[in-house]
């Protein structure tokens, strides 16, 4: 089963990871009813289920050896919370815990996983800027030089030198609109907005036909491209500036801009 549309997802809702990590494809439900769900992932639901609940009881508690916190799950704060609240038994396979801490805690719990939640590097740091990205280019490397004596007696061919290739190097769309919703976000936030993925979504898109960013199909990404492959279902993680955060970042920007 082909789950590399996953690599693209920086969160998980509980549900997608017990069904990714027992190996079958998860509902596209927010959250599922249980007799939705193959049988193979409810067990590991469960577990999920019971560990994310440890860290939002006992996450601010000293370490208990018998309970250690590397076998709980950290979830992610509501946006504008500052500690986690504990939701009702059913609303759980809704939570959402990001791909790091799923990979620690799989490691820690020494389970088997059918997909591997690792750092990819199709995962944005959302603090770098499109400019940034822009400028991101591979290093060529020269090839291998073999010892005499592992080559038996025949001279390595000898690198050229490395030409610069006039190509423009290649970015990856998603991650280019990925950094200007968070630029987009923080700006909207400094202006007393309350923006969420779903509301930027039409905004991004026009954005991108106006930086002629083309999405895989060699077009401009539309809204609902934006909103179902890019921005929302757990892809990215928007920023969690308060008011004032914001604005000290957009006057931080300004003043950078004008060094």
């Amino acid at each position: 089963m082909d789950f590399s549309p996953w690599d693209w997802a920086t969160n998980f809702r509980l549900h997608e990871a017990a069904c990714l990590i027992a190996g079958v494809m998860p509902s596209a439900k927010r959250i599922p009813d249980r007799e939705e769900l193959p049988a193979q992932a409810i067990p590991v639901l469960l577990a999920l289920v019971s560990a994310h609940i440890s860290w939002v009881i006992k996450h601010d508690q000293p370490e208990d050896p018998l309970e250690p916190k590397a076998k709980m799950l950290k979830g992610i704060l509501v946006y504008g919370s500052e500690k986690p609240a504990l939701v009702a038994i059913a609303k759980q396979p809704g939570e959402i815990v990001s791909r790091e801490e799923l990979h620690l805690w799989i490691q820690a719990m020494e389970m088997k996983s059918v997909y591997q939640f690792l750092p990819s590097e199709k995962n944005i740091d959302p603090q770098l800027s499109a400019a940034a990205l822009a400028q991101t280019a591979t290093t060529p490397s020269l090839a291998p030089v073999v010892a005499e004596s592992e080559s038996d007696g025949v001279e390595p061919a000898k690198a050229g030198p490395v030409k610069k290739s006039s190509a423009k190097p290649a970015t990856n769309w998603r991650m280019q609109i990925q950094a200007e919703a968070y630029e987009y976000w923080v700006r909207l936030r400094a202006s007393g907005c309350n923006p969420t993925p779903y509301s930027i979504c039409g905004d991004m898109a026009k954005w991108c036909i106006e930086k002629n960013i083309k999405g895989g199909k060699g077009q401009s990404p539309s809204a609902g491209t934006i909103r179902n492959t890019v921005l929302c279902a757990g892809h990215w993680t928007p920023p969690h500036h308060s008011v004032k955060q914001a604005k000290e970042h957009v006057a931080q920007i300004a003043r950078t801009a004008q060094t």
